[in-house]
């Protein structure tokens, strides 16, 4: 497929799965609010978002509509595979359910084609990348944070051991603190694992532990399971 018919293709599948598969097979009335719902979870990817804070945008905007009605439609919004949640980490099950999650896209294309425009920042492209070649191997994702950010946690399951990953584009002297700090705060929370730094580009001569291994991204994707 010809690269500027891609954005096209995906707006007239974005409009299929919104009609067909959303409001006639779940017959959702407010067709407004989904796709204010939608196009604000698209926008967001990569990112945490709220049900209260979607609440509280919605109705400073005249929209009448309840938090149970908004999680049904959640629900809904995630069973078609166009977008997917993971869920900040933590051993309890009930606090995990009722934190912040983080959205991703099934396919970076989407942002694209619904005019949200990303093309400086590949990081948020080579995040989501990493989550779907993840997702392909296990549903067992998470992320962590407190003072920083870890990525992506990928517990122990048949033939691994706990991962902690971060994703970065370059990595150097500038950054190389906050990503390794990353990694410790996942750590924090999980014990004992194994950490890694996916990159397009490092720098020479940084000082990186030993229990973490810098790769390139494209050579994880093929070849280096989670």
């Amino acid at each position: 497929m010809e690269k500027r018919f891609k954005p096209q293709v995906l707006q007239e599948y974005f409009n299929v799965m919104l009609y067909r598969d959303l409001v006639e097979r779940h017959q959702i009335r407010d067709v407004s609010v989904l796709k204010y719902l939608l196009k604000r979870l698209i926008g967001s990817f990569t990112r945490e978002f709220s049900v209260n804070k979607l609440y509280n945008e919605l109705k400073s905007r005249g929209f009448s509509i309840g938090k149970d009605s908004i999680y049904k439609l959640m629900e809904d919004i995630f069973a078609i595979y166009m977008l997917a949640s993971v869920e900040r980490y933590d051993p309890a099950v009930v606090r995990r359910e009722m934190s912040n999650k983080k959205v991703y896209l099934y396919d970076n294309g989407f942002a694209a084609a619904l005019h949200y425009s990303f093309s400086e920042d590949i990081g948020k492209r080579m995040e989501n990348f990493v989550f779907r070649h993840l997702r392909e191997q296990t549903e067992d994702i998470y992320f962590a944070r407190n003072s920083w950010e870890c990525d992506f946690i990928v517990p122990p399951g048949p033939g691994r051991v706990t991962k902690l990953i971060q994703v970065t584009q370059r990595l150097d002297s500038e950054n190389v603190g906050r990503e390794l700090k990353g990694l410790i705060s996942g750590r924090q929370h999980v014990g004992k694992a194994e950490g890694l730094l996916l990159v397009e580009s490092a720098a020479e001569g940084l000082n990186i532990p030993s229990w973490i291994r810098v790769l390139p991204i494209l050579e994880w994707s093929l070849g280096v399971k989670p």
